[in-house]
């Protein structure tokens, strides 16, 4: 998925600023959204990573524009094509986030150590490629948590980019999940808290007490 966001200057004169980034989600993901059955096939298996991501670096370079990708660490370990890709780009001047390390769309409900799992094995595999540490986040199907915005500080992490707080998202993705449950299929993704619909549209530091609320976290 690619997201962006733009803030406009209240000087008119001035171009806005607008934040690009991609999700390098494998295709592996999708099948357990879907709760599609077995895995994809090998010649889809890293397409993602080998196909998409190329066509979207060619499109960068025509604009002169450098994007924030967020990558999942065990990508890097099964797909050494891949991985060189991301290697180049990084070189290039591109931004390489961490997704987590296996995709749990679960992550926030996991145990306080299945979570620092998640975000330092990434964290280890993501540093070893681009060559610094990734100092962003996004979590797997964008829901977050105390546990998760805590480890995250913790280790020195500058951002998080979450929070998704869009209404026709969270219906349409509501939707989806009971339709698959109907049939008697469930998707490997969770629908998480409407909170997160009250989530600032800007970028804000996080309450320790509620991660889609303004609050008192400090910033590392």
């Amino acid at each position: 998925m690619v997201k962006s966001s733009v803030a406009v200057p209240q000087d008119s004169t001035q171009s806005p600023l607008v934040a690009i980034s991609i999700d390098l989600d494998a295709i592996a993901c999708y099948y357990r959204i879907h709760a599609l059955p077995g895995a994809p096939p090998q010649s889809c298996r890293h397409a993602i990573l080998r196909n998409a991501l190329p066509r979207f670096s060619e499109l960068f370079e025509q604009h002169g524009v450098r994007a924030t990708l967020f990558v999942v660490g065990s990508d890097l370990a099964e797909d050494a094509e891949g991985r060189a890709i991301l290697e180049k780009l990084a070189a290039a001047g591109h931004e390489l986030a961490s997704h987590s390390f296996s995709h749990p769309y679960d992550l926030t409900q996991l145990s306080p150590e299945r979570i620092a799992e998640e975000i330092d094995q990434a964290h280890a595999a993501i540093a070893a490629c681009a060559g610094t540490d990734p100092v962003g986040f996004r979590a797997p199907g964008y829901e977050v948590s105390t546990a998760v915005i805590a480890h995250l500080v913790a280790r020195g992490y500058r951002y998080d980019s979450s929070a998704f707080p869009s209404i026709p998202y969270y219906l349409a993705k509501a939707a989806v999940m009971g339709a698959l449950r109907v049939l008697g299929r469930k998707s490997g993704s969770i629908l998480g808290s409407p909170a997160i619909l009250r989530a600032p549209r800007t970028p804000y530091r996080p309450s320790r007490a509620n991660p889609y609320q303004p609050g008192d976290l400090p910033i590392v």
